[in-house]
């Protein structure tokens, strides 16, 4: 098996066993663990297509992700004995999450999942990601000081790759990041019955919603990073183990005169995120630590989600004005208000109104309330779209549940972003999730589309 670049991690199939129950499941991995095993590392693409897109896929899944034929067999020889592997991805969710019943939400990642090169190997890799990222590009082009992929693909230690952390760039970033993954997303079937973002992710949400047309998402979401940036520096953020109401007791009890601190964040139902002049910050920060409760002050070059964003809303609300937000193809649920745009949301109202999106940047991001409205709308599975699994671990916290949460992109330390991107979709499958196999293996007969055979 051939490596997606020269020196990177070899690109795995995916292969898919299924029964009418674990029994039978176990049974089905066993024929096609014989089977891999008289098998070279060619062959193995070949029947890895039949594995998935050869074949119906019965309630009870499992996925093997593997490189070579010898690991393949000895996952699925592990499958079929009921031993763990590191290679196998099995449906976890049970009836504790639901996932099967209802749909799936897309959520996007907000600032601070960056990452120096993200979607490099993506890029590369698949045609699908390389063509909506491009088009994203051109449509930033002229909003930008500089072409958007210089500042993402650059190494982490150049002048570039430092960029990718200033505010200007960082959001335009993102948004071209998860657009052109969303994209890839939807030509592999993955068609969500609901959208969310957290903070500048929500316009990401807003685009491929159909709220806001990629012309004018760009202008927006570039003003935004643009006018955000020039707002005052010396601010602090910070994430509290505490409910907002407590919060917000402590700011009043702490306050001092001509202080300017609120909340900015509901990440989960005790996890409440803080912004706003520095000394209110730390000390509201020590008063809970004091309790013994976890605190953590944020890196960040502003105070996001404050008082202090004031002086920008005035002209974004002007860029605002200029763009044109549509009724939705797909319902888009605001971590702002915790309300729904839909097809009957009339013109001004919701997420179609400008000011909407000038309170989208001022008010606290309630992501809690997000998922609360996604979960009550019995919408149990989730893809986090983002450079990071970020929300993936808010979410889990949020609905109080270990599964149900998808991310497309792990830890720094996993194998590479194609292989994150593979495990993402084989715990989608065995969760129920419809995937247009054929679609994924489209250009090569039997590997994910536009990678190396």
């Amino acid at each position: 098996m051939t490596s997606s670049t020269e020196g990177a991690p070899a690109v795995p199939v995916l292969l898919a066993v299924s029964g009418g129950s674990v029994e039978d499941r176990a049974q089905d991995a066993a024929v096609l663990a014989d089977r891999v095993a008289q098998a070279s590392d060619g062959d193995l693409r070949d029947i890895a297509h039949g594995s998935t897109a050869g074949r119906s896929h019965r309630e009870h899944r499992a996925v093997v992700l593997a490189a070579t034929a010898q690991e393949a067999a000895a996952a699925l020889g592990a499958l079929a004995g009921g031993r763990y592997h590191p290679a196998v991805v099995e449906d976890e969710s049970d009836d504790e999450s639901g996932a099967w019943e209802g749909g799936t939400s897309v959520l996007f990642t907000g600032q601070g999942s960056q990452r120096p090169g993200m979607g490099r190997e993506l890029y590369t890799a698949l045609p699908v990601f390389r063509s909506a990222f491009d088009a994203v590009g051109r449509a930033l082009r002229p909003h930008l000081s500089r072409p958007l992929d210089e500042v993402v693909f650059a190494t982490a230690d150049s002048v570039e790759g430092r960029l990718l952390h200033e505010t200007e760039f960082t959001q335009p970033a993102l948004f071209a990041y998860e657009v052109a993954l969303y994209r890839l997303w939807e030509s592999w079937g993955v068609r969500p019955q609901a959208v969310a973002g957290h903070s500048v992710g929500e316009l990401s949400a807003a685009h491929v919603s159909g709220v806001l047309d990629l012309e004018d998402a760009a202008r927006l979401v570039a003003a935004r990073g643009r006018l955000m940036q020039a707002c005052e520096q010396g601010g602090a953020m910070a994430s509290l183990e505490a409910a907002e109401p407590e919060v917000l007791e402590a700011l009043r009890a702490l306050a001092r005169p001509g202080e300017r601190v609120s909340v900015a964040g509901l990440n989960g139902p005790a996890q409440t995120v803080i912004s706003g002049d520095e000394a209110a910050v730390v000390r509201a920060a020590g008063h809970f630590a004091g309790q013994g409760r976890r605190t953590r002050r944020l890196e960040v070059s502003h105070a996001f989600h404050s008082p202090h964003m004031d002086s920008m809303l005035e002209e974004y609300r002007r860029v605002a004005l200029t763009c044109s937000f549509g009724a939705p193809e797909i319902p888009l649920l605001s971590t702002v208000t915790g309300t729904w745009t839909d097809r009957g949301t009339a013109p001004g109202e919701g997420a179609r109104a400008a000011a909407h999106w000038v309170r989208q940047v001022r008010d606290a991001v309630r992501f809690v309330d997000a998922v609360t409205g996604l979960e009550a709308a019995g919408i149990h599975r989730h893809l986090e779209c983002g450079p990071a699994a970020v929300l993936t671990s808010m979410g889990v916290a949020c609905a109080k549940r270990e599964t149900g949460f998808v991310p497309s992109q792990r830890a720094k330390e996993q194998p590479g972003e194609v292989h994150g991107l593979l495990r993402a979709l084989a715990e989608l499958h065995v969760t129920g999730q419809y995937i247009a196999w054929e679609q994924v293996f489209a250009g090569t007969g039997a590997v994910p589309a536009g990678l190396p055979g």
